[in-house]
């Protein structure tokens, strides 16, 4: 009896964990284990839902205790892999990977995962053998790996093969664009990712108009509403919140994802697209002192933001402290606990009041968000800071430049982890003598439309 009651209540957890209602699951789960918690299926449930609401400690527990009652099930080893990867324990979760694969051999996921981990870890080579482009996740990985690579035409073709929510959120009522002939046609450029994706992709917009498009609008999260309207080459910007209307204004010949117009609009002889800025930065500063801009913490609901923030912003104090430096907190609603840090005047109210500061500092130094590239996209001085595990596609290999960006210069983590070395880089370079003048220098120009 206890066993099927404990049947029940997990049947009613995995549907709750279908609708991500993770209290729920979690409710159903306790409830269970307190009837049968000896079931290791109960314990890689539960770790999967505490996964799910970032208590990764105590999932970790469980899948210890999943992998105690059921040492040979290979499920236990491939979501051991995963949370011991979100830990930071990338050798643990590396072994947990290859233990799921030695139990099953053609496990996809547990394959998939540790190409993604290989990649991360700067093993290109072996990470593409273990990526087989016949699962979507795997084509994921594959396409981040290549394009990581500079591989830009095999990274593109794999990338277009994504399907994510987004793309399905709403009945577009037109084709997707994959590269038709524009001359006469109306196409709607729909964000599907984050602010910082958009802010990248938008560079690639104005080239629908020179393609022949009639009519290019924008559909986009509110905040980035203000600042798409000034992108040369679009007729109209929609608010996410506004699809419907977007959708029914005017007949649409095609919808693109913002994303995929690099596949398209991308040449041999400008593969990244068109050089920034593509948004008018303004006239730069003149003023005695560097002003300087800092971003040290993303959106903590972005999986990966333990790797890309830096949780104590006391290790930036030195930083702070050199001398004819004067630093703004560009975050729209983080109150640091460092003195150093001034305030924006009126404060952030969306991209566009954040362009219009940025084009008044002659710095920015931030971790990896979409503040940077609002930076790069202005042509402003940005030194952006990376950390050595989980680093995003975009930014390479090793490399301290990108060409995504010429204003932008690269600052690495020696080891995962490490944010003094990387501050550390960044006190080095502004204490040089010639620090001021180097970096106005990377201040890119306008030029014209």
């Amino acid at each position: 009896m206890a066993q099927d009651a404990a049947q029940a209540l997990l049947d009613e957890a995995l549907q709750a964990i279908e609708q991500r209602q993770w209290p729920l699951a979690l409710a159903s789960l306790h409830k269970a284990l307190a009837l049968a918690s000896d079931d290791a299926a109960l314990h890689i449930n539960l770790a999967f839902v505490l996964d799910g609401m970032g208590d990764l400690p105590t999932a970790l527990e469980h899948l210890c205790n999943a992998l105690d009652l059921a040492p040979d099930l290979p499920e236990v080893h491939l979501h051991l892999g995963t949370v011991l990867a979100r830990l930071g324990s990338i050798d643990m979760a590396e072994q947990a990977y290859r233990q799921a694969i030695q139990r099953v051999p053609d496990m996809v996921a547990a394959w998939c995962n540790l190409g993604s981990l290989l990649d991360h870890t700067h093993r290109g080579a072996e990470a593409e053998a273990c990526l087989q482009p016949d699962n979507p996740h795997a084509r994921f990985n594959l396409a981040c790996l290549l394009l990581r690579e500079g591989r830009l035409q095999e990274g593109w073709q794999a990338w277009e093969q994504r399907q994510w929510p987004i793309h399905h959120a709403h009945d577009w009522r037109c084709p997707r664009w994959r590269g038709e002939p524009l001359q006469g046609k109306n196409i709607l450029v729909v964000q599907d990712a984050g602010f910082g994706d958009m802010l990248q992709f938008s560079r690639f917009i104005p080239l629908l108009q020179t393609r022949g498009a009639t009519h290019t609008a924008v559909l986009c999260q509110p905040p980035l509403h203000p600042l798409m309207a000034q992108l040369p080459g679009v007729h109209a910007v929609y608010r996410w919140q506004e699809a419907d209307v977007a959708l029914t204004t005017r007949h649409w010949d095609y919808w693109v994802p913002v994303m995929s117009l690099a596949a398209y609009l991308g040449s041999e002889a400008a593969p990244y697209g068109p050089t920034p800025p593509y948004f008018a930065p303004g006239a730069p500063p003149t003023h005695a002192n560097l002003r300087i801009g800092i971003v040290w913490q993303g959106n903590p609901d972005f999986p990966h933001d333990a790797q890309r923030s830096i949780a104590d912003d006391s290790v930036l104090a030195p930083l702070l402290a050199v001398p004819g430096t004067q630093w703004i907190n560009l975050h729209k609603d983080k109150q640091p606990t460092l003195p150093q840090l001034h305030a924006v005047d009126g404060g952030l109210r969306d991209f566009a009041d954040t362009a219009a500061v940025l084009a008044g500092l002659d710095l920015v130094v931030s971790v990896d968000t979409a503040v940077a590239h609002l930076a790069g996209a202005l042509g402003v001085p940005c030194w952006l800071m990376l950390p050595a595990y989980m680093t995003d596609w975009r930014w390479m290999r090793e490399r301290s430049d990108t060409p995504w960006y010429p204003s932008l210069q690269l600052f690495r983590q020696v080891s995962a982890g490490d944010w003094t070395s990387v501050v550390a880089q960044l006190m080095a370079r502004l204490q040089a003598p010639d620090a001021a003048q180097a970096i106005r220098s990377l201040r890119r120009p306008q030029t014209s439309a």
